[in-house]
């Protein structure tokens, strides 16, 4: 059976059990996603919509035998539309043909339609008693966009550079390494550069000399603040035996035992 009426909504279950077919041509301006990647339209015929691009359109319906032996739904979806895009080179537009033509397997329910949508060649589409067709060709239209059109050879000349005249004109003038810190150099009102007030006496003569004064006094404090050095431990074991005479401890016992018997 052949229909001839616009493909809002559809009853898959009935198209498809009667092996329904339907066509059409319908204006771009129907299909307002598909309508806002065109190129702009001349002023004079964005009112006429014959003048815009039109979308040929085919449909048909079939039952096919599943892997379990019940009866599933197809439906075969073409549609071509010749329309002119946004040249990515030049901005110009460029003449751009979408075709869709491929084939949509049902299933009974979202889970299953997006489990088998995960190993099937074809797309798997829940199947409804209000089929969107409509919105179908448009998403299948959208798809077919190229990601980046542009002409083969464009018809204008392409500027593949921009230039700064601003931007190039300082590059030639050379940098002062020292502009900078003669910014930060503090301004007096008139703009010329302030110089550092000097203390008051700083041309005194005597001025060295008090400052090596106090540099001499401060080194004398250091040293005599110094500790004093530990006496030196003696090398000679001997050395720990004498007595205060300078004698050996031994020598010292015998020398009073022999002056001990006088008086």
């Amino acid at each position: 059976m052949k229909r001839e009426s616009a493909p809002i909504r559809l009853d898959v279950i009935d198209f498809t059990e009667t092996a329904s077919s339907q066509s059409g041509v319908e204006s771009t301006a129907t299909y307002p996603r598909l309508a806002a990647e065109l190129a702009p339209q001349p002023a004079d015929t964005t009112e006429h919509a014959a003048e815009l691009p039109s979308v040929a359109w085919h449909i048909e319906g079939e039952r096919r035998t599943g892997a379990d032996g019940a009866s599933v739904p197809w439906l075969y979806v073409r549609a071509e539309a010749d329309v002119a895009l946004v040249c990515q080179r030049c901005l110009t537009p460029v003449a751009t043909t979408l075709l869709v033509d491929r084939w949509f397997r049902f299933a009974a329910d979202e889970a299953t339609a997006e489990a088998e949508d995960e190993l099937a060649d074809e797309d798997v589409l829940v199947v409804a008693r209000d089929f969107d067709v409509h919105g179908l060709i448009e998403d299948e239209l959208l798809m077919e966009i190229p990601i980046t059109p542009r002409h083969e050879v464009c018809p204008v000349e392409v500027r593949l550079s921009a230039a700064d005249a601003n931007y190039e004109e300082g590059e030639n003038v050379p940098v002062n390494p020292f502009a900078v810190l003669e910014n930060l150099r503090p301004r007096k009102a008139d703009g010329g550069p302030q110089r550092r007030p000097k203390p008051a006496g700083w041309r005194c003569p005597f001025r060295r000399a008090i400052i090596a004064g106090f540099a001499r006094a401060a080194v004398d404090v250091l040293i005599t603040s110094r500790p004093p050095t530990p006496p030196r431990m003696p090398t000679n074991p001997t050395e720990h035996s004498r007595s205060h005479h300078g004698r050996p401890a031994k020598q010292e016992v015998a020398f009073q035992a022999r002056h001990a018997s006088f008086p």
